[in-house]
């Protein structure tokens, strides 16, 4: 089993998707429900790559207009798919997991 742990200023409020895969909330400015959320998902270091986020490949969304739809939160789903345009990782969360497209 791998170690989850993400970089401290992730937050403490973590959905691990399983041990590759995990989801934090983001919010809008005085909002209590969240606008959307980081997904974070473990890379492969290159020798001498400098990062903020080192291990991990994170990428952004946002909920409803042209971003994705939240159709639940406990178990979290979202659709529709996520991809990484950074590190081509792409799949689902569904109930709560991840699910490689």
């Amino acid at each position: 089993m791998t170690e989850r742990v993400l970089p401290d200023w992730a937050g403490n409020d973590v959905l691990w998707l399983d041990d590759d895969n995990a989801f934090t909330w983001t919010y809008a400015k005085g909002e209590s429900e969240p606008s959307g959320g980081l997904h974070w998902h473990r890379k492969q270091e290159a020798p001498g790559e400098l990062s903020a986020t080192p291990g991990w490949c994170v990428g952004g969304i946002t909920f409803g207009g042209n971003g994705w739809t939240l159709e639940g939160k406990e178990p979290l789903t979202i659709s529709p798919s996520l991809l990484c345009r950074a590190c081509g990782s792409h799949g689902f969360i569904r109930d709560g997991k991840w699910v490689s497209a």
